[in-house]
C-alpha cells in the first residue's frame, strides 16, 4: 500500500532530514533485493541453459531438445579422406622380413625424462579424493573446454573464449612434434605459460562476486561465481592442467581411459541389434 508524501512545507529541517534518510535506507533496501533477485535468476537460466556439450551432463540428460552437435574444431578448408595428388601407397605388413632393426629410447630427447623411471599418471576431471593417491596427476582438459564454452555463451566471459582457444593452440603445438611434447626450456612452452597467466588474470579482473546475501548468515565460504571458482582452479593446478605438454606419454584429456571403461550399448538399428562402444 503506497504512503501519501507528507506536505513538505509543514515539515522542519529535522524532519525533512530524517524523511530523506528514510527513503535513501528503504532505495538501498531495494536495490540490493533487486540485486539478489537478478543473480538467482542468473543462476537459474544458467542451469536451464546446461546440456551435454558445455557442461558434465551426459547426453541422455538431454532429453527430446538436444542441442545442435557443436565441435571445438575449426574447418581446415580441405575435403575429408585423402587429398588431391595423395599416391595411396602404403608398406605393406610381411611374415618373415628381411632385416629387423631394433629401436630403444632410454630418454625423451625434448624434456630429457627417462623412459625406465616413468610413473604412473592419474589424468581425469577434478576431484579431491583422487589427489590422495601417491602418483603424478593431470586433469582432463575436455572437461575444462566444455566448462569453459558454458562461461562463454551463457556468462558472455570473453577471457574463457580466449583460454579455450589458447588449450587448443598448445594441444595443437604438442601433436605438432616428433616426440609429442614441448622441451621445458623451449620459447614455445614459455609462451603458453605466460599467455595462460595473462588470460586468468584478465578473468579475475572481469570477475563480479555475487552480491551480498542480507538476513540471517549462513555458515561456511562465502558463495562464489562460477567463473570465479574456474579461475581458482585454473590457478591452483596449472601444473596438471598443462602437464601435457612436457611429458610424452600424458594425454591432453582422458577420452580414452573412459572409452575403454565403458561397457557397450546395445542399439537397435533397423531389424537387427548393433552394439557400440
Amino acid at each position: 500500500m503506497s504512503q501519501q508524501l507528507p506536505n513538505l512545507a509543514e515539515l522542519s529541517h529535522s524532519e525533512k532530514d530524517h524523511l530523506i534518510q528514510r527513503f535513501f535506507d528503504e532505495l538501498t533496501a531495494l536495490r540490493i533485493e533487486v540485486n539478489q533477485l537478478k543473480e538467482e535468476n542468473k543462476e537459474l537460466r544458467g542451469k536451464l541453459a546446461e546440456n551435454s556439450p558445455n557442461s558434465s551432463q551426459p547426453p541422455s540428460s538431454d532429453g527430446y531438445q538436444k542441442p545442435q552437435p557443436k565441435s571445438l574444431r575449426k574447418p581446415s578448408g580441405k575435403k575429408t579422406g585423402g587429398q588431391q595428388g595423395h599416391s595411396g601407397s602404403r608398406l605393406e605388413m610381411v611374415a618373415q622380413p628381411d632385416h629387423v632393426v631394433p629401436h630403444t629410447v632410454d630418454e625423451c630427447d625434448r624434456c630429457g625424462r627417462s623412459l625406465e623411471s616413468v610413473e604412473a599418471t592419474d589424468v581425469r576431471c577434478r576431484q579431491e579424493s583422487y589427489f590422495k593417491f601417491s602418483c603424478d596427476h593431470s586433469l582432463c582438459n575436455t572437461h575444462h573446454l566444455r566448462e569453459l564454452t558454458c562461461l562463454a555463451e551463457q556468462d558472455q566471459q570473453d577471457w574463457a573464449e580466449k583460454l579455450i582457444k589458447l588449450l587448443l593452440e598448445a594441444k595443437g603445438l604438442v601433436e605438432g612434434t616428433l616426440e609429442n611434447c614441448l622441451a621445458k626450456e623451449s620459447a614455445e612452452l614459455a609462451s603458453i605459460y605466460l599467455r595462460y597467466d595473462a588470460i586468468l588474470a584478465e578473468g579475475f579482473s572481469q570477475d563480479r562476486p555475487p552480491p551480498i546475501q542480507t538476513g540471517k548468515k549462513k555458515r561456511g565460504r562465502p558463495k562464489q561465481s562460477k567463473s570465479k571458482n574456474m579461475l581458482d582452479r585454473l590457478r591452483d593446478f596449472k601444473t596438471e592442467v598443462l602437464a601435457f605438454m612436457t611429458h610424452p606419454l600424458i594425454p591432453f584429456d582422458n577420452n580414452q581411459g573412459e572409452r575403454d571403461v565403458r561397457h557397450p550399448v546395445q542399439i537397435k538399428t533397423g531389424s537387427d541389434f548393433g552394439a557400440i562402444p
